[in-house]
């Protein structure tokens, strides 16, 4: 099986895999899942597939009650996935063998130390190694107010225990995220400082982070939903992140803008050969795709031949392991 790109053919894993899109429901305590199964198969004359030559298997919907507005996912093992609601104080673990269990709360002022005022608005979750990073939306209210409880980056480290799962803050918070950015030539004009971060985060050339992932080689690839760039999506990459949660400056690799059909980035998830990306408006006025895109600048992101349900916007996606 290969992974085809619009300029090279890369091999990549051949084993099956599980698609997760998670989206915010309307009732007040449900959010949907969307499960798609992919696998390699044989080669269809005239058809390509982003993730190499695939079909699709059965694919299903799945609602869990606890939390409505889903923002941020990512698989522990086969069954479990830790989640993030960006109007609540706590993450939560769910089973995805049994939707009706009840989550395990994980609150997030035990993890970070200090009660929280306002919500975190966490957008975007990453593992590496055996750490969790998790990224707030770094945007103002919907006046345009700034929040301190808005401008985190931190990491996590889980423990399993007698009584479920144990998080503990792995090293310290980052907050100085977007002074940074700011500091550094190669972002000002892209994402449009100094105005950006005083624009609420759905108005054109407002600041919104909504995306999170791991390079193979352990760096942060951070999407922003806003603001575009020529019509393209940005990603800040960081080289350090480990010595970041620990006091140290980051090391900024230049800025990465991927073409979306001027969407943005709700979710990006590492994946064998490149990532996985869900791209969606600013302003919802265009419908979400998903994409599969290789990483490198030079490469067009390409939309994945898959239909999402009818009405269904992901707001995160991830991969299973292999059951």
């Amino acid at each position: 099986t290969c992974l085809v790109s619009p300029k090279e053919i890369t091999p990549i894993d051949t084993r099956p895999a599980t698609l997760t899109c998670v989206q915010y429901c309307d009732a007040p305590s449900n959010f949907n899942i969307h499960l798609a199964n992919f696998t390699p198969c044989a080669h269809l004359p005239g058809i390509c597939y982003p993730f190499g030559w695939y079909h699709t298997q059965e694919s299903s919907m799945l609602v869990f009650s606890g939390v409505a507005n889903a923002s941020a996912a990512l698989a522990l093992d086969s069954d479990r996935f830790i989640l993030a609601d960006d109007e609540r104080k706590f993450l939560c673990v769910f089973s995805l063998n049994n939707p009706a269990m009840e989550p395990q709360r994980l609150q997030i002022k035990d993890i970070i130390g200090k009660r929280i005022r306002k919500e975190p608005d966490l957008e975007g979750a990453a593992r590496i190694g055996q750490d969790i990073y998790w990224i707030a939306s770094h945007g103002t209210d919907d006046e345009g107010k700034r929040s301190r409880a808005r401008n985190m980056l931190f990491a996590t480290r889980l423990k399993q225990t007698e009584n479920g799962l144990q998080i503990k803050l792995k090293g310290g918070i980052y907050r100085d995220l977007l002074a940074d950015l700011r500091r550094d030539p190669a972002y000002w004009g892209v994402l449009g400082f100094p105005r950006a971060p005083k624009i609420p985060p759905k108005t054109p050339g407002g600041i919104s982070i909504e995306g999170l992932a791991a390079s193979p080689k352990g760096r942060l690839l951070i999407g922003f939903r806003n603001p575009l760039c020529e019509d393209r999506a940005v990603i800040a990459r960081i080289r350090n992140p480990g010595a970041l949660i620990k006091g140290g400056k980051p090391d900024f690799m230049p800025p990465l803008l991927i073409d979306l059909g001027r969407r943005g980035i709700r979710s990006i998830e590492s994946m064998p050969g490149g990532y996985l990306i869900v791209g969606g408006a600013i302003d919802e006025e265009i419908a979400s795709r998903l994409f599969f895109w290789t990483g490198k600048q030079r490469d067009v992101p390409v939309e994945l031949a898959y239909q999402l349900p009818d009405d269904f916007n992901p707001e995160a996606v991830f991969l299973l392991p292999e059951k």
